[in-house]
């Protein structure tokens, strides 16, 4: 494997097929053996390793059914902002889901939506909420809406609609400010009239 030093690609190789050579029977000593190659992973420095390399060894964990390293190392990636942003995003919230992470995922596509603009940002920050909606309380979701709505986007429908849902049950004072908002950018939609008449 050429994924860092060779000392250290060698040694993680070595004691990759040491522990794959172990019948599952063995569960003890398949145990010692993992712990080897998750502390040889571990011993990595792939802070400035270039992407192809991290995702190897993030397809490794997976292999080795570590979801949540693969995860935090897929994450690292991301943050470092490279050209490859969006492919690296997704590939992390989706490692982030397989290692039952969600507000991990919620957080990184808060980042996606801080670091990018137009659609872009709003599709991210609308994924937040979709994955906030599974982790955290409904209260927590609202203010969330809220805080993406105001830093990035106030008067952005979509980003209005996702938090008008969530106020109209929980803060009927919000709720009203939001409808007003998005009556006036959408004059002639009845549905929306009426839901403003409802929070009045």
């Amino acid at each position: 494997l050429n994924l860092a030093a060779p000392s250290e690609a060698l040694r993680l190789e070595i004691d990759r097929k040491a522990w794959a050579a172990i019948d599952p029977s063995r569960v003890e000593a398949r145990a010692v053996a993992l712990a080897r190659v998750t502390a040889d992973i571990d011993a990595l420095d792939l802070s400035n390793a270039p992407a192809e390399r991290v995702e190897k060894i993030a397809e490794l964990c997976q292999s080795l059914a570590q979801p949540g390293r693969a995860a935090e190392l897929l994450d690292r990636l991301a943050h470092r902002l490279l050209p490859e942003f969006e492919v690296h995003i997704a590939a992390a919230e989706t490692a982030h889901l397989q290692a039952d992470q969600g507000a991990q995922a919620v957080e990184l596509q808060v980042l996606a939506a801080e670091q990018t603009t137009a659609a872009a940002r709003q599709a991210h920050a609308l994924q937040a909420l979709e994955l906030a909606h599974g982790v955290m309380q409904p209260q927590s979701v609202l203010e969330l809406a809220e805080d993406l709505r105001t830093r990035l986007g106030p008067d952005e429908p979509r980003l209005l609609a996702a938090s008008l849902d969530l106020a109209q049950v929980l803060d009927a004072k919000l709720g009203y400010r939001l409808a007003q908002k998005l009556v006036r950018s959408r004059p002639d939609d009845a549905v929306l009239r009426r839901r403003l008449a409802k929070l009045a």
